[in-house]
């Protein structure tokens, strides 16, 4: 489930306690934050991001993220000493509009 306030989007994840938890990506006039756990995991740079969302050209990393394609249409996040999630296409494209 993914939901979109303004400047945020978040995504609904599955931790691997089985809890519901969320990425949520504050998106600001140059930067991209990924926050989890109520703690900044990255800061991208905005026009970056944007193009590798816009042609998923290899794997993208940035602090403690990094994204990248998987076979089929689905991205995998990626944060360091948290998890693994594959995100689907129509959610990845929810974050490309507000990016």
């Amino acid at each position: 489930m993914a939901g979109q306030d303004g400047g945020r989007y978040e995504i609904q994840l599955l931790s691997a306690t089985g809890r519901d938890v969320c990425a949520e990506f504050r998106i600001r006039r140059d930067t991209v934050e990924v926050w989890y756990q109520d703690r900044c995991q990255a800061v991208m740079d905005r026009d970056l991001f944007r193009a590798w969302l816009g042609g998923n050209l290899g794997p993208y990393v940035v602090d403690d993220v990094m994204w990248t394609s998987t076979e089929g249409e689905s991205s995998a996040l990626v944060i360091r000493d948290c998890g693994c999630w594959l995100i689907p296409p129509h959610l990845m494209a929810g974050l490309r509009a507000q990016v």
